[in-house]
């Protein structure tokens, strides 16, 4: 129903655009310009001007032959005309008409030079005029309404280089503004303050330092087709209670915010505008009950969409690709649909959710980072998502942050589900295809895993005595990751190619990390940070964090950030370290004979390094079935690289 009153109105105001053309081109020595393309301001040809006093008029009975009235009698057939002047304003005085409810028609003046305290054309308390083909420059303002004028049409205008603004409505309502061309001032292209129910359709803003359109507590109004690009802040801005208000099809590029709307302006709604390469594509700050529908903000340098403190809204089939941290960010904004939008980006994040009780419906997620984020947020709802690339990732500081959504399989991580458990106490996970998170469990088993190619293979969060064993991780970010989880065993896993950590430990005391092969992972092979008493011994780690042949501090395989954590057991094992091999002249043999320093702030160490790794990865299986899992996983990448590239 939305979507068709807004096509009606489109045609009707275009009906009434086909009038105005009709009614301003009763003169054959006339010549009109198109509505703006690109960046062209240019009238179709230069008109011949005669030089005119400041025009006042105050009340119908104004309007004579010597106030700069052409002709006409004022009524809708015949308006009075007031046409082809070129005036230099005296006094704060260009062109003003003031209490009148005849029809008028002020067309082709030039009001130039004014100075910060002038209006170029002035209307206060005026119904029925229409001001057509007019260049208004180097003035306060370039066109002002103001006292509650009704009714009037602005349209093919061309208003620069004024101080204030170059088009300003003050509580005024029911006014059109169709096809103006707003650049090169200091303050707003079109400014509309206390103004309602106004329709401001095909308007061309350029370079205009504060802004290209400005509502400010204005509602109801209709924004169609405009174009506001190159602004220092705002595109297109509705702040300060500024509500109801519609937005369709604008392009707003090249500003620092595209759309942004801030203090308390709800619902609204944004349907099918282009924001691109702004700082932020569409920003929404304190706004509640705002509707985004088929918009494109796409290489934007921050989000293509930001939400902060803007909860109950509804964000559905956008596309946000290409930004540069964010496709859409949802920031402390409660009660939020997240529906079937597109992010796809480079090294950034698709979806954020950093907000409470919202709700994410088959969005499609592609990202060299995470596809899409809750963190900290509670009573999160996913269901049908498609994310491509790292995966969904589940973070935050507290219980409730874990364990408090509603996560089923239908969300997938390259095709494979993603597998949410909480609130288990004892059991075992079946096997698995894509991802597993477990949230405040006890006394489970994971085991016999194969996990790859997505973020996390295995998380728990705020979990106790959990068994990790005999599981398979190749080519995720992290192989399996500890949060707020203490006394879990983690033992004969194998961990190759993660781009960042094979085994990573946050706030997660007196674990177990034991007879783990850890290889070729980007960054350290096993991390601890902020956390105590763990005991790290009989591991096997290769080539992690860019380690070679011989000790470097800048490649160290581990880091411990915590404090009292132990990296060999208690009767003179270590672990294997493929840079710390040597010497071993001393007894006890097959021990290097000086420790391996681990980096952190913790100044630990290894005391006992191993000369050669302890045993075979997954040792019930030998060396050859994991090769086999290994390359098996190989191809299966493959082929999957290759039929997205196919499509």
């Amino acid at each position: 129903m939305l979507l068709s009153a807004m096509i009606a109105l489109v045609f009707c105001l275009s009906a009434m655009l086909g009038l105005l053309s009709s009614l301003s081109s009763d003169r054959t020595d006339m010549a009109y310009r198109e509505g703006p393309t690109g960046t062209d301001v240019t009238p179709v040809r230069t008109l011949t001007l005669t030089v005119h006093d400041p025009i006042y008029i105050d009340g119908n009975a104004g309007f004579t032959n010597a106030s700069g009235v052409v002709w006409g009698s004022g009524t809708e057939s015949d308006p009075y005309i007031i046409e082809e002047w070129d005036i230099s304003p005296v006094a704060g005085l260009g062109i003003r008409v003031q209490n009148t409810t005849a029809r008028f028609v002020v067309r082709s003046c030039s009001v130039h030079d004014g100075g910060v305290f002038c209006s170029g054309i002035h209307l206060l308390n005026c119904t029925n005029g229409m001001l057509v083909n007019n260049s208004c420059s180097n003035n306060g303002y370039g066109i002002t309404l103001e006292q509650r004028s009704r009714n009037n049409s602005l349209s093919y205008n061309i208003c620069q280089l004024n101080y204030f603004a170059d088009i300003k409505l003050d509580s005024c309502s029911s006014n059109s503004l169709i096809n103006n061309t707003c650049s090169f001032n200091t303050g707003p292209g079109i400014f509309l303050h206390q103004s309602n129910e106004n329709d401001l359709i095909g308007n061309y803003c350029n370079e205009a330092t504060g802004g290209g359109i400005h509502l400010f507590t204005s509602s109801n109004n209709t924004l169609i087709n405009n174009t506001c690009i190159s602004s220092l802040i705002d595109g297109i801005s509705l702040t300060d209670y500024s509500n109801n208000n519609t937005l369709i099809n604008n392009t707003c590029s090249n500003n620092r915010y595209g759309m942004y709307l801030y203090m308390s302006s709800s619902n609204n709604t944004l349907i099918n505008n282009t924001c691109n390469s702004n700082y932020y594509g569409i920003d929404l700050e304190r706004s509640t009950y705002n509707e985004m529908i088929n918009n494109t903000c796409s290489m934007n340098d921050d989000a293509g969409i930001y939400l902060e403190g803007s909860g109950n809204s509804t964000t559905s089939g956008n596309i946000c690709d290409w930004n540069s941290y964010y496709g859409i960010n949802v920031r402390d904004s409660g009660n939020c649909s997240l529906v079937s939008n597109v992010c796809q980006q480079v090294d950034g994040e698709g979806i954020q959710i950093y907000s409470n009780d919202c709700r994410a419906f088959n969005n499609t997620c592609t990202s060299g980072r995470f596809g899409m984020t809750i963190h900290n947020g509670a009573n999160a709802t996913l269901a049908g998502n498609s994310i491509i690339g790292m995966g969904l990732m589940v973070l935050g500081d507290y219980l409730w942050s874990y364990n408090t959504h509603t996560i089923d399989t239908t969300n997938t991580v390259n095709g494979r589900p993603f597998n949410y458990f909480k609130d288990m106490s004892g059991g075992a996970i079946p096997l698995c295809e894509g991802p597993i998170l477990l949230a405040n469990c006890s006394g489970v088993i994971v085991e016999d895993q194969l996990l790859h190619d997505i973020a996390i293979g295995v998380e728990l969060a705020y979990c106790t005595g959990i068994v990790v064993d005999r599981n398979i991780w190749v080519g995720n970010v992290v192989g399996v990751y500890l949060v707020w989880s203490n006394n879990c065993t983690l033992s004969n896993n194998v961990c190759i190619n993660n781009s960042w950590y094979g085994v990573n430990l946050e706030y997660s005391d007196n674990n177990k990390v034991e007879s783990n092969w850890i290889e070729n992972c980007s960054y350290y092979g096993i991390a601890i940070w902020w956390a105590i008493g763990n005991v790290v011994w009989n591991n096997t780690l290769i080539n992690n964090n860019g380690a070679g042949d011989t000790y470097n501090w800048d490649h160290v395989q581990a880091l411990d950030d915590g404090a009292g954590n132990f990296w060999n057991s208690t009767d003179g094992h270590g672990n294997y370290w493929s840079d710390w091999t040597g010497p071993d002249v001393n007894e006890p043999f097959g021990i290097v004979d000086q420790p391996y320093q681990v980096r952190g702030d913790a100044d630990a160490h290894d005391n006992y390094p191993l000369t050669t790794a302890p045993t075979e990865p997954i040792p019930e299986f030998g060396m050859m079935p994991l090769v086999a899992m290994v390359l098996l996983v190989a191809i299966v990448l493959t082929i999957g690289a290759r039929r997205r590239r196919a499509q």
